[in-house]
């Protein structure tokens, strides 16, 4: 395959589900009386266009962003970790923790104190699933979904 149809093929690979995804929306859209446009409009106008709405914008996409990278670190090396979302929210949880139960340090230390603790704790939930598979061959795609559950009551 030549270099250009190898271009537009993994453009057409982005872009094509993008547009379906966008029609299928707009047909709910019309059942429920709403103009497509009009709404997919204010959704860009609201969250890319605005300053507020893109920093909105940045602050919920930075999880998944992250968890996509882990996903794909991990699917790199073969392993299949289907708990990043459970091991976001554990680490995401005791760095909370840290947060506001470290006091009378400065700002330069506490924040970095806090990050480490939450990646600590992460690595520490994820910890759980690979000593199962290393020890007991424990598939990993069904303990760490499993896991996302034990983390998601846990830190609620």
């Amino acid at each position: 395959m030549n270099k250009g149809k190898k271009l537009l093929t993994s453009v057409a690979n982005i872009l094509l589900p993008i547009f379906f995804a966008l029609c299928v929306g707009g047909v709910f859209l019309l059942f429920l009386g709403q103009n497509p446009l009009q709404v997919y409009g204010f959704l860009v106008q609201k969250s890319l266009l605005n300053v507020d709405g893109f920093l909105n914008t940045l602050a919920y996409a930075t999880p998944l962003i992250m968890t996509g990278l882990a996903i794909a670190i991990a699917c790199k090396a073969g392993i299949f970790n289907m708990g990043v979302e459970g091991q976001l929210y554990f680490g995401a949880f005791f760095a909370a923790y840290l947060g506001f139960t470290i006091s009378g340090i400065p700002s330069y230390l506490h924040i970095p104190i806090c990050i480490l603790g939450g990646m600590a704790a992460g690595m520490a939930f994820a910890l759980i699933p690979a000593l199962l598979k290393a020890y007991f061959h424990v598939n990993e795609m069904v303990s760490t979904m499993m896991l996302n559950y034990v983390a998601m009551v846990i830190t609620k």
